[in-house]
C-alpha cells in the first residue's frame, strides 16, 4: 500500500460533548436526533427511494420516544482513543480483495493474543436463513478463517443462535445463508449455540440473571462479523447488538418484553465475553437501510466500505456513521440508545482514529462520513 494512500483521520468529540449536555428530543441546529431517538418529533415517516450508489436515501420509521432521553455524555475517559481500520472496496472486486482485507484488520489489531493453536469462536451475525447483507457477509467470513490461519490459530468455532422468532434452525440459517459452504470449506467447525448448553450470569439493567452459550467458555478468543442494518424494534444493529445471539430463548424473550435496546448493550460486559473478545469486523459491502433486521432495502454502494476494530463503541460509532451516508440522512448514532447505555458503563471516547488504508474515488463520500463521524 502506497503511503499516500493512507489516510489518518482523527475525529474531535469534546466540541459536541459540549453541546450535547444542553439537549433532549429537541436537537440542535444542523443535527436531527428524531430517527435516532423515534418519536421525539411526535410524527413518523415512511420509506421513499433507494439507489445502487452510496447516494440513496431513505428515512427512518416511526416509534416511541423516551422523554428522558438524550445524548448528554458521561465523562471523558482520559486517554480513550480507539481506533477503526477501515478500506473501501469497489462493487464487485471483493473476491480478489484477500489481501486488502488482511491489511484491513492487520492495522486494528497486532494479533498479540493470538498463540499458536489457540482456540477461536467467530460470532456471526445469523439471525435468519437470509443472504448478506440479512446476515453476515460469506466472503468477510472466508477471509478472516484465512487470516486466523496464517496467524496460527487452532480451533475454529463458528457460530451463533437464530432468531428465536423464526422457523429454521440455525444450522439451517447456516446453510441457506450460503455461510455453511465457507465455513465447510476452510475447514472450520460450525457450532450452534442452542445445541451446547447454557451458564447463568449477571448483566447490567435486567432485573435477572442472564443465560448464555457454554461455548464462548471453551475457547481463548472471539471475534465479532457483524453487518449493517436497520432493525424493526432496535432501530440499528451493529456490533453491540450481535451479542444477543449469546443468550438462550427465554433470556431472548425477556429482552423483548422489554427496552431491548437497554438490554442488549451490557451482554458485551458480562465477563465471560468481555474477557475473550478481540475484535469486531464489519462488511459493508452492502447495507440493508429500512424495513430488517431479516428483509428490507438493501442497497449495494459503488464502493463498499469494510472496517475493524477492537473496540466495540468505535465499531459502531463508524457503522452508523456509514450508515447515515449510505441513506443519505444526518442522523446521530452517538444519542442511540444502546449507544449511551453503553458509554454509561464504560466511558466516553475521548478522540476516534479513523485509519484508512485507502482514499475513496469519490470525496463526497468521505467528506460526508468525516462529517458524520464529526457530531460524535
Amino acid at each position: 500500500m502506497k503511503k499516500e494512500d493512507r489516510q489518518e483521520i482523527k475525529i474531535e468529540r469534546r466540541e459536541f460533548l459540549i453541546r450535547s449536555l444542553q439537549i433532549g428530543c429537541g436537537g440542535i441546529a444542523g443535527l436531527s436526533l428524531s430517527a435516532m431517538l423515534p418519536g421525539c418529533d411526535g410524527g413518523s415517516s415512511s420509506s421513499s427511494s433507494t439507489s445502487s450508489s452510496s447516494s440513496s436515501t431513505t428515512s427512518s420509521s416511526s416509534g416511541g420516544c423516551n422523554p428522558s432521553s438524550n445524548c448528554a455524555g458521561t465523562s471523558v475517559r482520559s486517554g480513550y482513543r480507539p481506533v477503526v481500520s477501515s478500506a473501501w472496496i469497489k462493487k464487485g472486486t471483493h473476491e480478489s480483495s484477500y489481501n486488502l482485507y488482511k491489511s484491513m484488520v492487520e492495522a486494528a489489531t497486532d494479533f498479540s493474543w493470538l498463540a499458536k493453536n489457540d482456540r477461536v469462536l467467530i460470532k456471526l451475525a445469523l439471525n435468519s436463513a437470509n443472504a448478506f447483507p440479512a446476515t453476515t457477509d460469506p466472503w468477510s467470513l472466508g477471509c478472516m478463517l484465512d487470516l486466523l490461519k496464517e496467524k496460527g490459530a487452532g480451533t475454529i468455532l463458528v457460530g451463533d443462535q437464530s432468531g428465536i422468532y423464526q422457523s429454521n434452525s440455525t444450522q439451517t440459517c447456516m446453510n441457506n445463508s450460503g455461510l455453511m459452504s465457507v465455513i465447510n470449506a476452510k475447514g472450520a467447525t460450525p457450532v450452534y449455540f442452542e445445541n451446547g448448553g447454557f451458564f447463568t450470569a449477571s448483566a447490567a439493567n435486567w432485573s435477572g440473571s442472564v443465560s448464555i452459550t457454554n461455548y464462548v467458555n471453551q475457547v481463548d478468543h472471539i471475534i465479532y462479523l457483524p453487518r449493517i442494518a436497520t432493525h424493526s424494534l432496535a432501530d440499528k444493529t451493529f456490533s453491540l447488538k450481535i451479542a444477543v445471539g449469546f443468550l438462550n430463548s427465554s433470556s431472548r424473550r425477556t429482552m423483548h418484553s422489554g427496552t431491548i435496546t437497554n438490554l442488549y448493550p451490557s451482554i458485551n460486559d458480562i465477563a465471560n465475553i468481555k474477557s475473550r473478545f478481540r475484535l469486531s469486523v464489519t462488511s459493508a459491502r452492502k447495507v440493508m437501510t429500512t424495513g430488517g433486521p431479516d428483509s428490507g432495502t438493501i442497497v449495494e454502494p459503488d464502493q463498499g466500505l469494510i472496517f475493524a476494530s477492537s473496540d466495540l463503541l468505535a465499531a459502531d460509532i463508524m457503522a452508523g456513521a456509514f450508515l447515515e451516508v449510505v441513506k443519505g440522512t444526518t442522523n446521530d448514532i452517538y444519542c442511540h440508545q444502546a449507544v449511551q447505555s453503553y458509554v454509561a458503563r464504560n466511558g466516553n471516547i475521548e478522540k476516534l482514529i479513523w485509519d484508512s488504508l485507502n482514499t475513496h474515488p469519490d470525496s463526497t463520500v468521505t467528506n460526508a462520513l468525516i462529517s458524520s463521524l464529526k457530531k460524535v
